[in-house]
């Protein structure tokens, strides 16, 4: 299938997909099954994230990954490169999930900057099965 968005990966978010794979295995489908759904409709996938300014503000969004009681994905989307792009996925499950113990804001400014500075050597696309 061929999906609408492209989902990529800057290599801050790859070192939290190396973690989670390590301490989440048994939840690494529904990942990849969220990815999917992101990449399908990213503004549909998930809900946005409030109380950030421009040019952060309506394209950071979250979703839960493996059910409500699952695990935390936020990502950014880049409407004009038809791109998302993982900001953070938690390896701790909702009952022990809090915004306010990470800097996720820190990782959306960083990926961002990247981005619109053509730092492309920190993104590869993510392959993501049909």
């Amino acid at each position: 299938m061929n999906y609408p968005y492209k989902f990529v990966i800057h290599e801050s978010f790859q070192l939290q997909l190396d973690e989670f794979m390590e301490k989440r295995l048994d939840a690494w489908t529904a990942v990849v099954t969220a990815c999917k759904k992101i990449a399908a409709d990213p503004f549909n996938a998930g809900g946005r994230l409030q109380g950030l300014k421009e040019p952060l503000a309506g394209n950071v969004l979250k979703v839960w990954v493996k059910g409500r009681r699952g695990y935390r994905l936020i990502y950014l989307v880049n409407q004009q490169k038809k791109i998302v792009m993982g900001i953070y996925l938690s390896t701790d499950e909702r009952a022990n999930f809090d915004y306010s113990d990470l800097d996720w804001q820190d990782y959306a400014q960083e990926i961002y900057t990247d981005l619109v500075n053509g730092n492309e050597d920190m993104f590869k696309v993510m392959r993501l099965p049909r």
